[in-house]
């Protein structure tokens, strides 16, 4: 079953995912940043490799989402799958105090590596039933969401530490998920970060970006 910790703050309300075969350790860093800004954050640790997405959707956002931060705004900042898990909650429950969405190295188009992994039994054994819902093929669950109708700001990690998987991706890459994969027709901000998919949370100037969308709607502020 999944499980937050919790940081409470004065302000306005920020869940956050980590993506498949991960942990919450990867969003530690953005927690405490936006902690430290005075937010109240969730940082949700859920078993990505044991379940669908829907079920996955419905163990984190669905139970935690409801019993939290009523009367202040709910934000949500996603990496990899943790942004699909976040579209496929908000395209079917009404979040009527919605604030703002980040999403970092996230497959908004589907991963050609998710569907190179899930040709082998192996792989499809260790990541799950997720993996296949997060490619590009007929089980894909991410091609099927509607846009966003809310603010969404996308980052894109653009350096891959395995040529290997990269070899399946194109163009730039962050060796899981494509940069034009990452990218939305609706997202509200766009920014590209030199970093790998894996390491992408942990960078400072990363997290920075992502306080600064949540409050003003912007990564990079230019009168700050």
């Amino acid at each position: 079953m999944a499980s937050a910790e919790v940081l409470v703050g004065a302000g306005d309300c920020v869940f956050l995912l980590h993506g498949i075969s991960r942990s919450s350790y990867l969003m530690n860093g953005l927690a405490d940043n936006f902690h430290e800004a005075g937010y109240t954050t969730l940082n949700i640790d859920y078993p990505s490799t044991t379940y669908d997405l829907e079920t996955l959707t419905n163990m984190t956002l669905g139970a935690y989402v409801p019993e939290f931060c009523e009367g202040k705004l709910v934000n949500f900042v996603g990496h990899s799958m943790g942004g699909i898990i976040t579209r496929n909650y908000l395209a079917s429950n009404e979040v009527a105090n919605l604030g703002r969405v980040v999403m970092i190295a996230s497959p908004n188009q589907g991963s050609e590596v998710a569907d190179f992994l899930n040709k082998y039994w192996v792989t499809r054994m260790f990541f799950g039933p997720a993996l296949g819902e997060i490619g590009t093929g007929s089980a894909s669950l991410v091609l099927g969401l509607p846009e966003p109708d809310y603010e969404v700001g996308v980052m894109a990690a653009t350096r891959s530490n395995n040529p290997v998987l990269s070899r399946v991706l194109p163009g730039a890459d962050d060796s899981r998920v494509s940069v034009e994969s990452t990218k939305l027709d609706s997202m509200t901000d766009y920014l590209e970060v030199a970093a790998t998919h894996s390491f992408v949370t942990f960078r400072p100037d990363v997290q920075e970006a992502a306080l600064l969308f949540i409050e003003f709607g912007e990564f990079e502020i230019s009168h700050r």
